[in-house]
């Protein structure tokens, strides 16, 4: 009776445990995890969707998680993302902000207060939107960098070039 009694202790005890990230296969979307000394079999995580709309957001190495295993069974376990630590810390405490923070230094945010969407970028970053159509619908729109129009520019209101203008002929040899 004592051996079952201690089997039963441990299948209860496994049910939910705390681990690291151990070993990470992207390809097969599989993590070994870290228990006290043990290191479980390759295991599938937890994502926010993996239906007819699918995310892709795996854990890093060390990450912080929670296994959990149906009847205590690491063999079964499904490994459930994430809990900030000491190595991985959050992003913000503000309660309005929607963070987050990627290893390179990137940072997107949302803050539902101020109703402001904003992306900080490292150096080098770039930026592509490429559906047929972009469109703003901002009151003003302020480009702080260089602009370069690599074919037709329309202008559908008044246009004012306060620091002057260097007009180069065209293919045909007009001046605009």
């Amino acid at each position: 009776m004592t051996a079952d009694y201690s089997e039963l202790l441990r299948l209860l005890l496994n049910l939910i445990r705390f681990g690291t990230i151990a070993d990470i296969d992207h390809d097969a979307q599989r993590v070994r995890v870290q228990v006290g000394k043990n290191t479980t079999t390759w295991r599938p995580w937890i994502n926010m969707r993996a239906g007819d709309a699918q995310t892709w957001f795996p854990p890093s190495l060390g990450e912080q998680v929670i296994v959990l295993s149906p009847e205590g069974d690491f063999t079964q376990a499904a490994i459930l993302p994430a809990i900030y630590s000491d190595k991985f810390k959050s992003p913000s405490s503000n309660p309005a902000y929607h963070t987050t923070r990627y290893s390179d230094g990137a940072i997107v945010q949302y803050d539902r207060e101020s109703h402001t969407l904003s992306a900080t970028l490292p150096d080098g970053t770039s930026v592509t939107a490429a559906p047929g159509l972009v469109t703003s619908n901002a009151e003003d729109t302020i480009c702080t960098g260089n602009l370069t129009v690599k074919k037709n520019l329309t202008v559908e209101g008044f246009a004012a070039l306060n620091a002057g203008m260097n007009v180069k002929a065209s293919k045909a040899g007009i001046n605009t």
